[in-house]
């Protein structure tokens, strides 16, 4: 019974899922099923053409751009910013500063003294040996070896006060033009060196300790501890004397037809942060200068800029010229 319950319930296999001979004596061989080819349509290979030949035009039009904005733009640097830094020709201690950020002052005004209460005194006593030396010599009517001896008397005299003179301006800061105060760097009672504020310090901020442990190497400190100050070299005054600045650019031999005096340009300074500021060109220097690129042309460039803060000198500027200017 059992029997015959199996043998009704055989299963009969699909014969196109079997795998007939030849196909596995085939792939046994290595021989592999081929795809149809996928076939095009003329429209087809047309659209790709013109999106090959758009690519091609967009490349060239690209890099001629490129080209075209690289040969507009000159580099050089800030030469001349207008802004003149003010110091004592000697050393000594500030007594007075006359002016603040600001202020518009004149030309041979006086803006700060140093503490020097002993040199007005030798000053006053020059000068009333030379007025002395005068009226002796006015009165004068004796022999002709008195009065060679008061002429000389009198030129040792006022050369001693013109020492003591230029003395005393070592000591005091006159403007050497018109122009506004930019920065006043000392107090009084402040120690000033000839070129600088000896004791001008900065505060440094305090510091985080440093961790117990860390993989990564430490960056260079100047100052790694709280409390400790830096010295700067800072100017006692600063002082604008004029309302633009200068920048020198090399232009290059090919290029040196195209660039005139008077032409409009845009000057960015990007370590001052100033983008496209509007300068011309004042002047095209004939005589050429040799460099590493061949033969180049200096030309000086003129900004006329009212703000306050104009960029350092040596300081990195792009000068981009206007087209049809």
């Amino acid at each position: 019974m059992a029997a015959s319950l199996f043998r009704d319930q055989r299963v009969i296999a699909d014969p196109r899922r079997v795998p007939s001979s030849r196909a596995v004596r085939s792939r046994a061989r290595g021989t592999r099923r081929r795809w149809p080819a996928r076939q095009t349509t003329g429209v087809q290979r047309v659209l790709g053409l013109l999106i090959a030949a758009a690519c091609a035009l967009a490349c060239c039009w690209y890099v001629h751009r490129v080209v075209l904005a690289d040969a507009e733009v000159m580099t050089g640097s800030v030469t001349s910013t207008g802004v003149v830094n003010l110091n004592f020709g000697a050393a000594g201690m500030v007594a007075r500063v006359l002016v603040h950020v600001g202020e518009h002052v004149r030309e041979n005004e006086l803006l700060a003294t140093e503490a020097a209460p002993e040199e007005t005194a030798i000053e006053s006593a020059d000068a009333a040996a030379v007025t002395a030396d005068k009226e002796q010599l006015a009165a004068q009517d004796g022999s002709a070896a008195s009065v060679a001896a008061d002429r000389a008397q009198l030129a040792r005299d006022e050369a001693k006060l013109a020492a003591d003179r230029q003395a005393i301006a070592q000591s005091r800061i006159v403007a050497p033009a018109a122009g506004t105060v930019t920065a006043v760097d000392a107090e009084p009672g402040q120690t000033a060196a000839p070129a600088r504020i000896a004791d001008y310090v900065g505060q440094s901020a305090p510091v985080d300790p440093p961790p117990l442990f860390s993989l990564l190497p430490e960056d260079p400190e100047v100052s790694s501890r709280s409390g400790v100050t830096g010295s700067l070299m800072l100017p006692v005054i600063q002082l604008r004397t004029s309302p633009g600045w200068e920048v020198l650019v090399l232009v290059p031999e090919s290029s040196a037809a195209a660039v005139r005096a008077g032409q409009a340009v845009g000057v960015s300074v990007p370590a001052a942060g100033l983008t496209a500021v509007q300068g011309s060109i004042s002047e095209v220097l004939a005589t050429p200068v040799t460099t590493a690129e061949g033969e180049m042309y200096e030309a000086i460039v003129t900004v006329t800029s009212l703000g306050p803060d104009p960029p350092l000198d040596g300081m990195t500027a792009n000068v981009h010229l206007k087209a049809g200017s």
